[in-house]
């Protein structure tokens, strides 16, 4: 690519300022089987460092409609996508699903990114922001439950009886 096809784009604010790196696109078409051509085309984007190092390529099929600025910062979301991923195994067991059902995998991977969400939110917005759990609107946490059903042991005992 000549020099001046490359744009300089900054996707984001990071801890020591902006993001930017140099860009550019170029149209690309799809080929069939013995190279028959397929109508279908999309964008070849290069990007690279600023000092013209580290060159990296992605491709972008049906986004036509986007700018240049925003297909780079589309493909900067890999790195939130593979952040999770790695949270999601070292700290709540993503990977550790033995089952054999795709119907049971599905539901560990639901659950673990609920669990996920929940905790990423409370570490942002704190205790406050989730909060203790409370009975319907009445303000009051709900009863403890624990065995047995209803409070302690020593509440439990039944009385002593006098012989008479």
């Amino acid at each position: 690519m000549p020099p001046e096809a490359w744009k300089r784009v900054a996707w984001r604010e990071g801890s020591k300022g902006a993001l930017v790196k140099e860009a550019t696109r170029v149209r690309v078409y799809r080929s069939g089987l013995r190279g028959e051509p397929i109508p279908s085309s999309g964008w070849l984007i290069a990007e690279r460092s600023l000092r013209g190092d580290d060159l990296k390529y992605a491709f972008a099929w049906g986004l036509d409609d986007l700018e240049l600025e925003d297909l780079i910062e589309l493909a900067h979301v890999r790195w939130v996508v593979e952040r999770f991923y790695q949270d999601a195994k070292g700290e709540l067991g993503l990977d550790q699903y033995e089952g054999r059902l795709w119907l049971g995998f599905h539901r560990h991977v639901a659950l673990v990114m609920l669990a996920h969400c929940y905790l990423t939110l409370r570490q942002a917005y704190g205790e406050t922001a989730v909060g203790p759990p409370t009975r319907h609107g009445t303000g009051k946490p709900p009863p403890a439950r624990g065995f047995p059903p209803g409070g302690s042991q020593e509440r439990r005992q039944p009385a002593a009886r006098s012989r008479r």
